[in-house]
């Protein structure tokens, strides 16, 4: 889940009057609980899914990283006309059709395992229709955000949505523990098709408040609006430098995800249930993370928190490293995932906030979206990379390699104009940088 965006002119946000009393009255909570159901099923299929490929299907390392590169490679062929189209649409039936097209794809899996004709082929094409859906609905959600709650509220808004969302991943990471034993990896993908059915009874619930986006100003087109929003996040002297560090983080951490489970499975000996509860540890780091962000975003301002939250990640591989077999080894890195889980939500909160804030109204959406392209769209490359560099060097060298490369987002942020921001900013004219500040 990212960011926001309305389809507005030069006005600010357009916002229904009761909007701050509404922000948990319905049209919120149904959002939170679709996003928090749907939260709960992919952290099922985050765990069942490789799983399946891995002690169904006996996939390699490289196998097992294509399946992952699979999952983020439609970053890079949606995210840019997806925000053009969300800042010329409603949100929510398309929001609505993205999870019923995700639910209906999760679906096959079990169905084909129990027909006896999965293979990893099937696999790859269902990472890759769900990594679409995950890119639309991803920003899309957030999309909806300023239309129901109003700039005022974002960090709160944002905050919230992602402590449900740790409750639900976390739930669902532990729950997937216990489905994977008890029905088979492929089986348990059941709950995430229900759960996006119920993301989208709830997004069809909210009431019809949602503002018409504002008219196109000329005759502008899709391309003109992609390559102006572009242009906007290439030359902001907050947003390049936030999204520079984020992609850098990203990359490690889609490279790190692509053998994990490999790396947990057979270097490390556990089973299925070992391999859930560590990735429900990662989600309890970011239901902390999430709990404390909005709170240390205010007492230590948005730089100094996004810096503090980069520089823990690298630490956190030295336990992830360390570790041996048995269950000293596990609990050793139990602790190190929840460090990553409560540096990913309070920086990622943290640096999201600052880009809604500081971002241009009506560039809202593709920010957005250029954002997921910069920042996600390497991670197919990374997961290909992690899995061929595990293969060549061993996987231990190779998350070694991945914990050093998270030092760069740190220096970034350094030597960036981001390490003066002490609050977060009011929105910037359509001009993102006077030319003093540009960036090369």
């Amino acid at each position: 889940m990212t960011s926001t965006r309305p389809g507005a002119s030069a006005a600010p946000v357009a916002v229904a009057p009761a909007a701050t009393s509404r922000l948990w009255r319905a049209d919120f909570a149904l959002l939170a609980l679709g996003q928090a159901g749907s939260g709960a099923g992919s952290a099922v299929s985050s765990v069942a899914l490789p799983l399946t490929a891995v002690l169904v299907l006996d996939a390699s390392t490289g196998q097992a990283a294509l399946l992952a590169a699979c999952q983020q490679a439609p970053v890079l062929l949606v995210s840019l006309p997806v925000g053009a189209l969300i800042d010329r649409i409603r949100i929510r039936p398309l929001l609505i059709t993205t999870d019923l097209v995700a639910a209906t794809t999760v679906l096959t899996v079990p169905v084909a395992a129990a027909a006896g004709q999965l293979t990893l082929g099937w696999l790859y094409a269902v990472a890759t229709v769900l990594g679409a859906t995950s890119v639309i609905s991803n920003a899309a959600t957030l999309a909806l955000l300023p239309r129901l709650l109003g700039r005022e509220r974002l960090l709160e808004a944002t905050s919230r949505l992602v402590q449900l969302g740790g409750i639900a991943a976390l739930g669902g990471s532990a729950l997937a523990a216990g489905l994977v034993t008890v029905l088979g990896a492929a089986l348990a993908l059941l709950l995430d098709a229900l759960s996006y059915v119920l993301s989208a009874v709830c997004t069809a619930r909210i009431g019809g408040r949602e503002p018409a986006p504002a008219p196109r100003e000329g005759r502008s087109t899709v391309g003109r609006e992609i390559w102006e929003g572009l242009r906007y996040v290439r030359r902001h002297h907050v947003i390049a430098p936030v999204l520079h560090a984020n992609a850098v983080t990203q990359a490690v951490l889609a490279g790190q995800q692509a053998v994990l489970t490999v790396y947990l499975v057979r270097v490390l000996g556990w089973s299925g249930t070992a391999v859930g509860l560590a990735l429900g540890a990662q989600a309890a780091g970011g239901l902390l993370g999430a709990l404390y962000a909005t709170r240390c975003v205010g007492q230590f301002g948005p730089a100094r928190t996004m810096i503090t939250a980069l520089a823990a990640a690298p630490v956190s591989y030295l336990p992830l490293l360390l570790s041996e077999p048995g269950r000293a080894g596990q609990a050793t890195v139990y602790a190190a995932l929840l460090v990553q889980g409560v540096s990913a939500a309070v920086g990622g909160l943290a640096q999201r906030a600052v880009r809604m804030s500081v971002c241009a109204p009506r560039m809202h959406g593709r920010m957005q979206t250029a954002g997921q392209l910069v920042c996600a769209g390497p991670a197919p490359l990374a997961a290909l990379t992690a899995g061929l560099g595990a293969t060549q060097l061993g996987l231990r060298t190779t998350l070694a390699i991945g914990g050093c490369l998270l030092l760069l987002p740190v220096l970034r942020l350094l030597t960036s104009p981001l390490r003066h921001v002490h609050r977060l900013p009011d929105p910037d004219s359509d001009d993102p940088a006077p030319p003093r500040a540009v960036l090369p």
